[in-house]
């Protein structure tokens, strides 16, 4: 009983944790493209401007010429499945009053050249303000609206979800030392209910109301994104072998609604788009096959996924555990999917969903770690499956000491990766952007993230331009060029990290805003080390324009 009591402790902190996570990273990085899923949401929902900022991805005459395969490569239905309804959750919680309007007062989150404060209270001060703004932040209209309220609301729909998945996992798995700590995707959710409704015992018979859930589970993953196919596809075969192949009734009503789902989905994604027809999985299949894309994206050599991308996405110790399990398997048995008992075939089906994932997708030359995110759940899985068996009394010191090593290899991993990649990582942007002059009307991003229209929230920008990583001098003529076209001070805005601004570039820009967190730039850390602590931040500058015009860069 002392033990129950005591998981469930643990379990209610790593909740906890995983919520003060989500109310507080200041990355604009998630899983599953889902900041790319609210930027499109945004303009939808709020409508802050006529001119709707569509990246790539969604652009309905990506090729005019093409009927099949030449438009969006993403579907929006999983996008109203999740960031939509967040964001008219937002919009309802408002209109009803169910939250009230905070009035802060940002200058206590900043650190600029006239704050008194140091780096540590500055930065305590932010994280306060990150909590409470992010929640009650609201208002009425999109111009006013808080640029963290719009950013958390979609995680927190995927935060309630990765509620779910957890009660999926520990009824399938049983097992107290199951990690809780773990990543979280729409992509992933949807192979977690995949395996949960896979693994029931064959001699049972099939419910008719299951097997359809099974179909259209399947299809809709497909058109969330049609890598899914890799991590699903010994799913499928064994229960094409364990139960169709053995029903002409159940093999046709699997194909009977295959083919209603499939049409609906074609007929939303064209609804919205105005393209007929609009058929995502296909359009991103032709999009990825492509060597011009390829080639413009970048080609990866074929062991990253296996070798690099597996343990920074999961941590060293997670991977190899997943990878050691199959390989003690299949000394044992050379069959890896065997489902005699419920428990055994989520083990196996696991084992066979990590090797058909990461060899599939090793076979495609762009290979980014964010693409194996499904594989958590299995892996993770595997991993409880490891340490909860029941060690003989001989070794049941070396158990428990390899457990142990174990789980604190995997949280030392993901407590560097959150803070990496959840708080340094493009540190301090949000905040800034809340910052943003009202009367602004140009805003150039330098070597940070690209800067959506939808995410300006306190002024109305006539143009918004991302000059990326480009040289100093290219910055200085652009800064030249928007200047022409204003003449009252406040309305020209840089956004860039301070180390990236050498000095005597900096000293014809007012400095508006400096973040206390650091913008951290993994491709450029010598640049910021060499910059020194108080310039690790991201700055926002206003540039008077006609004393920059008639300065000597012009």
């Amino acid at each position: 009983m002392e033990k129950d009591a005591w998981w469930k402790l643990n379990y209610v902190m790593a909740i906890g944790l995983r919520l003060i996570i989500v109310l507080t990273s200041t990355s604009f990085i998630h899983p599953d493209e889902h900041f790319q899923n609210s930027v499109i949401a945004i303009h939808d929902v709020f409508k802050p401007s006529s001119h709707q900022h569509r990246t790539w991805e969604w652009d309905p005459l990506r090729l005019p010429g093409h009927t099949i395969g030449g438009g969006p490569v993403r579907s929006i239905v999983p996008v109203w499945i999740t960031s939509h309804v967040a964001l008219y959750t937002l919009k309802f919680f408002h209109v009803w009053g169910l939250i009230s309007l905070l009035e802060s007062d940002r200058s206590h989150f900043c650190f600029t050249l006239d704050c008194p404060y140091n780096h540590s209270v500055a930065t305590y001060r932010y994280l306060s303000w990150s909590w409470n703004n992010s929640l009650n932040q609201l208002a009425a209209s999109p111009s006013d609206i808080s640029t963290r309220a719009l950013v958390i609301f979609p995680r927190l729909i995927l935060f309630l979800l990765s509620l779910l998945v957890d009660g999926l996992i520990f009824r399938q798995v049983r097992s107290r030392t199951i990690q809780l700590l773990h990543a979280f995707s729409l992509h992933s959710l949807l192979l977690v209910f995949l395996l949960s409704l896979s693994i029931s015992n064959p001699k049972n018979p099939a419910r008719l109301s299951c097997l359809i859930a099974w179909t259209l589970l399947n299809v809709f993953a497909v058109w969330v994104r049609v890598t899914y196919i890799c991590f699903a596809f010994p799913i499928v075969v064994m229960v094409g072998y364990t139960r169709l192949s053995r029903s002409f009734a159940l093999s046709f009503t699997v194909g009977a609604t295959a083919l209603l789902g499939m049409p609906l989905l074609i007929w939303l994604d064209s609804l919205y788009f105005g393209r007929w027809p609009t058929i995502a999985p296909i359009s991103l299949l032709l999009y990825n096959l492509d060597p011009e894309n390829l080639a413009q994206h970048g080609t990866h050599p074929r062991y990253l996924h296996l070798l690099v991308n597996g343990p920074i996405m999961f941590g060293p110790a997670l991977w190899c555990v997943g990878w050691c399990q199959i390989w003690a398997r299949l000394k044992h048995s050379p069959t890896i999917v065997n489902c005699v008992t419920s428990l055994r075939c989520i083990s196996s089906v696991s084992m066979a969903s990590l090797i058909s994932g990461t060899l599939m997708l090793s076979i495609q030359p762009h290979q980014e770690a964010r693409f194996l995110l499904p594989l958590v759940f299995p892996l993770t899985i595997l991993c409880s499956r490891s340490t909860s068996k029941s060690p003989s009394s001989n070794f049941r010191r070396m158990f428990w000491v390899r457990t142990c090593v174990l789980n604190f290899f995997h949280l030392l991993h993901s407590g560097i990766t959150v803070v990496l990649f959840g708080y340094l990582h493009q540190g301090g942007v949000q905040l800034a952007l809340e910052n943003i002059p009202s009367e602004a009307k140009i805003l150039l991003s330098y070597r940070t993230f690209d800067v959506p229209s939808a995410l300006v929230t306190g002024a109305r920008m006539s143009k918004i331009e991302n000059l990326r990583g480009v040289g100093e001098d290219v910055l200085v003529r652009a800064l030249c060029e928007s200047s022409v076209r204003l003449d009252e001070e406040r309305q020209l805005v840089l956004l860039a990290p301070r180390w990236a601004l050498t000095p005597e570039l900096e000293d014809h820009f007012h400095l508006l805003f400096s973040s206390a967190m650091p913008h951290l730039d993994l491709d450029r850390l010598a640049h910021i080390f060499n910059a020194g602590p108080h310039r690790y931040g991201i700055g926002l500058y206003t540039i008077h324009p006609q004393t920059f015009r008639a300065s000597e860069l012009c």
